[in-house]
């Protein structure tokens, strides 16, 4: 659309300037021809002359009007698809072809480099896709997968609590029948994570004891730790914005430990933030930049936008608790450049901190 705009209004230019230099160069010969009565046409009369350049303009005006009429629709080539729409598009084709086996097989593959991503939206189009899928298929157990947390957590992070609720309910009780009792851990800590949010700490606490006690009784051990490792972070996270730091750091460092052990660099990135988070609300300014840097080289070495977005805000926390007005600008200018769209409390955060710069800086800011 706004190509098409950009060759339209191109159009209207050209149509602009051919028509007025028409017209200045006419009516400079009708000047030039009645100043000094010249006789190049003997059998024209001057009031002739101006009715047949009349006519020849309204001529070039109905024809400029059908060439930029045609312009946009010949010259606007067709836009292409984003390589995201090219995914979904892809899969899509391959659902309605009924080649479901296809379909879960390359999208459940893509789940997980597009949450560490931060494109929640994409990723949430997939699983749609491949819950229908499965659900054509009879594979209940991906069905669970889908609903839980391409789409559940996507959901969760776009902010559309009611909607992800609802699809990870429905997860839930899918699990009753397929046995998968790590998704079941999943989306109940999901749910508390929505509760969470929405200030019932109370509730999101219910929902991670439940959790827990799902988690314990899975028998795989590597689904185990990576469950205990998650619910240790919500944990963590939990106790943060209840104020109970100290509780917080304990959890959070053993959720450090366990990412470290199963080795999952995002989420233990997605740890350190927090960690950093912790210590500059403990006044430990200076290990609380050092972490968020940390974060950032490791985080803009895998492309993971979220924890770069959140290490720059925490950076940017510091900078303005120090006064270092320059280095607060360095960071806010670093997450203005990624398209907060799918980072909706990073967003609003980052409102909040700029918030706070003095009034100077504010008013310069893009």
């Amino acid at each position: 659309m706004n190509r098409e705009r950009t060759y339209a209004w191109r159009a209207v230019q050209i149509f602009c300037g051919i028509f007025a230099a028409t017209l200045g160069f006419l009516w400079l010969l009708i000047e030039v021809y009645t100043y000094f009565r010249l006789t190049w046409l003997p059998t024209f009369a001057t009031g002739t002359l101006h009715v047949t350049i009349m006519l020849c303009l309204s001529t070039i005006v109905a024809l400029c009007f059908v060439v930029g009429h045609l312009i946009p629709r010949v010259t606007v080539p067709p836009s292409s698809p984003s390589f995201d729409q090219s995914l979904i598009q892809a899969l899509d084709m391959e659902l309605k072809a009924r080649n479901y086996a296809d379909v879960i097989r390359i999208g459940v593959a893509l789940t997980r480099p597009l949450f560490e991503e931060g494109k929640f939206t994409t990723r949430l189009e997939i699983g749609k896709i491949i819950e229908e899928a499965a659900a054509l298929s009879g594979r209940r157990d991906v069905q669970v997968v889908a609903l839980i947390d391409a789409i559940g957590w996507s959901l969760v992070e776009l902010g559309e609590f009611d909607e992800a609720r609802r699809r990870i309910e429905h997860g839930i009780t899918l699990t009753e029948e397929t046995g998968q009792l790590s998704y079941r851990s999943k989306g109940e800590r999901h749910l508390g994570v929505i509760c969470r949010r929405n200030g019932n700490y109370d509730g999101a606490h219910t929902y991670y004891e439940k959790s827990m006690q799902t988690a314990e009784s899975v028998t795989v051990q590597q689904e185990r730790d990576e469950l205990i490792a998650g619910l240790n972070y919500a944990f963590a996270s939990l106790y943060f914005y209840r104020g109970d730091l100290a509780k917080s750091m304990e959890f959070v460092d053993k959720s450090i430990a366990s990412f470290t052990q199963i080795k999952d660099e995002y989420r233990l990135n997605m740890s350190y933030v927090l960690k950093g988070d912790l210590q500059f609300r403990l006044n430990m300014n200076e290990k609380a930049r050092d972490t968020f840097r940390g974060v950032l080289q490791r985080a803009d070495t895998n492309t993971e936008k979220l924890q770069v977005v959140r290490s720059s805000l925490g950076l940017a926390e510091v900078c303005i608790s120090d006064h270092n007005w320059d280095g607060a600008q360095r960071s806010i200018d670093q997450i203005a450049a990624i398209d907060l769209d799918e980072f909706k409390a990073e967003a609003e955060r980052l409102r909040a901190i700029r918030a706070k710069l003095p009034a100077v800086l504010i008013a310069k800011r893009p």
